[in-house]
């Protein structure tokens, strides 16, 4: 239902500042037989070490196809998983540069290769002034290359290109958001680009997972995108009975919310009382960056608010980067459409569980447990 990743940081020296943190690192003891080895970056089965610095690159859709041209996100960081920014220098396999490109943000960026894209490799410099070589992803001899594209409107276009694929073959095109499937499609491969276009009105709010996939189930390309919640301009308003409250007295609060025109609304809200002084959490973190964003990605993701500063281009282009980049699928789509069977690895992924035990603390028994008890479940049309 939810996922989030926790970073756990070393106590800064001044415990009312935390801008400058710094990651957790238990000292080794000396006494202990086996010393904890020093701390190292988690790398993804493709990441690229030289040096240091690590490079990953992620292919859009999955691949690159001969023939097509492909779009490349990656992300570069230091030999400790930060992120680093420099220039990279494209060159082919024969050592022809193409371009120079800089990441946008948090070390990451994006590539765009021709048709007639050979292979090749890029170049980075390090901290250090040395340079370093990553070979970029091989094209594969056939398949599909799928770019997808979000407009300022919410509409969402899908641009899909095949490559030695059989003539007048049939695929599919999933539309899913956090599981539920809201969108259907089919296409015939033919020589020219298909572009399918998802109107805002049939999308969700948040994250969504486009699949390209054939009749058999096999997944040909597979995308993230994110579609801008819907906005209603309204006035929210909250009132208490006092203005100063003696402890443990009751609070009492009048909440109103109006639409535009003045005219009352009804909604559904969460609410969350704390002590001002113990906040810790920063000010950009909401229901958008915590249940919307983080919970549908892999990893950390440093001040996840930042994407939603401003609805400008920068900060469209560096979220659909962070979708590329770190778009673990939440969902598994084969698992969903029932090509792959699900495994049940905990006893409450199929059933509610109930455990514990009744106790009576009368005098006569004194907290004596193993009382008999009747339990009675229902599940809405019968009991057991």
């Amino acid at each position: 239902i939810y996922s989030r990743v926790f970073p756990i940081f070393n106590v800064p020296e001044d415990t009312t500042q935390f801008t400058q943190l710094s990651l957790f690192a238990d000292p080794i003891d000396e006494k202990l037989t086996r010393k904890r080895p020093i701390p190292t970056p988690l790398l993804d089965k493709d990441s690229q070490k030289e040096g240091k610095l690590i490079l990953t690159f992620y292919p859009e859709g999955g691949h690159l196809t001969k023939g097509l041209p492909g779009r490349v996100a990656y992300k570069l960081t230091d030999d400790k998983g930060c992120p680093f920014s420099t220039l990279l220098t494209v060159s082919r396999a024969d050592g022809r540069q193409v371009q120079s490109v800089h990441p946008l943000h948090e070390g990451m960026g994006l590539i765009e290769l021709p048709a007639d894209w050979p292979g090749g490799f890029v170049e980075a410099v390090d901290g250090k002034g040395n340079k370093q070589k990553f070979n970029l992803p091989q094209p594969q001899e056939s398949g599909c290359q799928m770019e997808v594209e979000s407009s300022s409107s919410g509409n969402i276009f899908i641009k899909i290109a095949s490559h030695n694929l059989s003539n007048n073959e049939l695929l599919g095109v999933s539309t899913t958001c956090r599981g539920e499937l809201i969108g259907f499609d089919t296409l015939k491969v033919v020589q020219r680009p298909v572009t399918i276009i998802l109107p805002r009105r049939q999308l969700h709010d948040g994250i969504h997972q486009i699949t390209l996939f054939t009749p058999e189930g096999n997944v040909l390309a597979e995308r993230l995108v994110w579609v801008e919640p819907r906005r209603k301009a309204m006035s929210f308003e909250v009132k208490q009975n006092q203005e100063f409250y003696k402890p443990f007295s009751p609070v009492v609060l009048n909440f109103t919310l109006k639409d535009d025109n003045g005219k009352p609304l009804q909604s559904e809200f969460s609410l969350s009382v704390q002590d001002v002084n113990g906040m810790v959490a920063s000010d950009g973190m909401n229901l958008q960056t915590d249940m919307l964003l983080c919970s549908d990605l892999k990893g950390y993701i440093h001040q996840p608010e930042y994407y939603f500063e401003k609805n400008d281009d920068e900060h469209r282009q560096a979220l659909n980067l962070l979708l590329m980049v770190q778009g673990w699928r939440r969902y598994e789509w084969k698992q969903m459409a029932g090509v792959d069977s699900f495994i049940v690895k905990q006893p409450a992924e199929d059933a509610q569980i109930l455990d514990g035990k009744i106790a009576d603390f009368s005098k006569k028994h004194n907290g004596k447990a193993g009382l008999d008890v009747n339990l009675v479940l229902l599940d809405g049309s019968s009991f057991d």
